[in-house]
């Protein structure tokens, strides 16, 4: 992986799509070392040594947190790395699966030595969690991470019952040496058959929500492996039901066992109730895993036979081969497609993914140049400064975000910003220096901004000259910073009394401005609304509207005016009482002959192009006068209730 993308960080390589014969060679290595951890048929021998012979600490270290590498590997490695390779092996990883699910359950009937029997139905689950894992479904992932869990607390706790509890009394594995221990140990038995009822995967437990869901996602995939997988169901109730049988019931208690055995002991009932009420717990109300995992899971979701949506021209350097499918779960379960591309290149030929001017228009939209200047006592003069581009966005525009960071160069970090938001944040002085000046010095900025990037450009280089560390330059720091943004906080007033704001520079408009620059610029801050309102003089007395605007503060009024020339139509109207200002085309003719046309020309990137295909799906009904008939207008209404903030709700 290192010599194709010139770094180890996963960061880096979960942005770069390697080759299909990489990928192949790189999925081969790595499954097998997975197959062996899981394990699959053929190379589960060392387990049920390792079971069998482990103290039972080792037992439930093994089977609770060891075996659930394999699926951290397959959702950390396999998937977002190697997405094509693990679609094109799902098959095989399949044939193998199901193998193992029958092997390991018909094992299961004829093994006679307890643990080793808990052993080989680890081993059954195994086979389906990871069927679900390379489903490619987020019912399938979730399941094979809700299983893994599950299969935490009950495998553990069986080998705590039978490697633990019973061994200690007897000293013996072999199940035929048990019989009606019910009649001595009640409690046991009752927390035994709870946990023995969740091994089999009985409703109402956790592990039965994490072996539906996966077996579903592997029908969904495979159906006939899929199918073969089930036969778990049949298999798994048939070797529990005999394990629980023999030990608890099947007549008086075993003539092996002299004297009476003692039930359980106070630890060991804390220890077993802990782990058999999240197990009933997480199966009656299994809500508060799944919604914590849909956003990450849908991140993991593959699909090589759609074509571009959110992320079309623009990417005008990428050779589409196949598109990563980010897939938003919103409050309602509704799921929201963000589509953005996985390139065959390098790390070195990585920085044009964006066209350059279009990364310029999206910042004097949604960036900010600001300097973090924070008092601290142990630093000489009492305070640090550290500069800092950022450009924050609800959590769905997440995928843009990673493509401005791949842009450059992988450079700084993107974090969870509140409930709803991401922000993607550059505050390395080298990495100001190196990557995002050095753009904006090749790629101005057209509005008021610039003025924020000349003056924060101004203290990157005075702090690369360290005369921040003197009390003249930090002075004259703090001087620049009362002239950006919003100028200085109280705190800083008083800090520096007397500080007098240097004069801002001019911002002077360009004659032409770049159209990817406006596409960028329309990404970040462009409207597609579309208005339906009663309207007497129209037939079903409603009246459809389409409006494109772009909002922006009214220092920025001039530009606004001249976007009209830019894109042949259009006007400004200021809000006087907001200090913002709209430019707007509400002419139905201008929509369809300039702004639908510009679009495909030079696309919107984001959730917001998803907007775009909706406005002009209802203009292409309003062109067809679909909107004057009840059953289009209706239509207008459904389309217009899932498009801007219908999209996040």
């Amino acid at each position: 992986m290192y010599s194709e993308t010139g770094s180890t960080d996963y960061a880096v390589l979960f942005k770069v799509c390697l080759s299909p014969e990489i990928q192949v060679f790189l999925f081969v290595g790595i499954f097998i070392a997975i197959a062996v951890k899981t394990p699959l048929y053929f190379v589960n021998i060392w387990l049920l040594k390792a079971h069998v012979e482990s103290p039972l600490s080792g037992s439930i270290i093994l089977a609770a947190v060891v075996l659930k590498l394999s699926v951290y590997a397959i959702f950390r490695l396999l998937l977002p790395i190697l997405p094509d390779a693990s679609l094109e092996f799902a098959p095989i990883v399949y044939t193998l699966s199901a193998i193992t699910v029958i092997y390991a359950s018909l094992s299961t009937l004829r093994t006679i030595d307890i643990k080793e029997l808990i052993a080989y139905s680890s081993v059954s689950h195994a086979g389906i969690y990871l069927m679900g894992a390379f489903s490619n479904t987020v019912n399938g992932i979730e399941g094979a991470i809700v299983l893994g869990l599950g299969h935490g607390f009950v495998s553990s706790g069986l080998f705590i019952c039978v490697g633990g509890i019973l061994y200690d009394r007897t000293h013996t594995r072999l199940i035929t040496y048990y019989r009606g221990l019910a009649q001595v140990m009640p409690l046991f038995s009752l927390l035994f058959f709870i946990l023995c009822l969740a091994n089999s995967g009985t409703p109402l437990t956790v592990n039965f929500v994490g072996e539906f869901l996966s077996l579903y996602g592997a029908f969904e995939r495979l159906p006939i492996l899929g199918a073969l997988a089930c036969s778990s169901i049949v298999f798994s109730a048939a070797f529990t039901i005999f394990l629980y049988n023999r030990i608890a019931f099947g007549g008086s208690l075993s003539d092996y066992f002299k004297v009476n055995i003692p039930d359980l002991t106070k630890r060991e009932f804390v220890i077993l109730i802990s782990l058999v009420v999240p197990t009933i717990l997480f199966g009656i109300y299994p809500k508060p895993i799944l919604d914590g995992l849909h956003y990450s899971v849908s991140t993991l979701i593959f699909n090589s036979d759609i074509q571009s949506l959110a992320f079309p021209a623009a990417l005008s350097s990428v050779n589409f081969s196949r598109q990563h499918v980010s897939l938003i779960w919103t409050k309602n379960h509704r799921i929201v497609p963000i589509l953005f591309p996985r390139t065959h290149s390098t790390l070195a030929n990585r920085a044009k993914k964006l066209d350059p001017y279009f990364i310029t228009g999206f910042t004097d939209a949604e960036g900010c140049f600001y300097i973090d200047f924070v008092k601290r006592k142990q630093m000489k003069l009492g305070w640090t400064i550290h500069g800092v581009f950022g450009i924050v966005l609800h959590k769905q525009d997440i995928a843009l975000l990673e493509l401005i960071q791949l842009y450059f160069n992988g450079m700084g970090n993107i974090t969870k910003q509140g409930k709803d938001k991401v922000q993607y944040r550059v505050s390395s002085l080298s990495d100001l220096q190196k990557y995002i000046i050095p753009h904006f010095n090749s790629y101005p900025l057209i509005t008021q901004k610039k003025v924020d990037f000349d003056l924060f450009k101004q203290i990157i280089e005075m702090q690369s000259r360290k005369e921040h560390l003197t009390i003249e330059g930090l002075r004259k720091i703090v001087s620049i910073k009362a002239s950006s943004n919003l100028g200085l906080s109280e705190q800083h007033k008083i800090a520096f009394p007397n500080i007098i704001p240097i004069e801002k520079p001019k911002v002077e408009l360009p004659e032409q401005i770049n159209p990817q620059w406006l596409a960028g610029f329309v990404s970040g801050d462009g409207h597609f609304c579309v208005n339906v309102f009663k309207s007497s003089g129209h037939r079903l007395n409603y009246s459809v509207i389409l409006n494109f605007s772009i909002s922006q503060h009214s220092r920025d009024a001039e530009l606004m005016k001249s976007l009209a020339k830019h894109f042949g139509c259009g006007i400004y109207y200021p809000r006087y009482n907001r200090n913002v200002g709209e430019f707007q085309v509400r002419t139905f003719s201008d929509i369809l002959e300039y702004i639908i046309p510009f679009f495909e020309k030079y696309p919107i990137v984001g959730v917001k192009y998803l907007d775009y295909l909706d406005f002009c799906r209802i203009a292409k009904l309003m062109k067809e006068s679909k909107h004057l008939t009840k059953d289009g207008l209706e239509e207008i209404r459904i389309i217009k209730a899932g498009m801007n903030t219908g999209r996040y709700s």
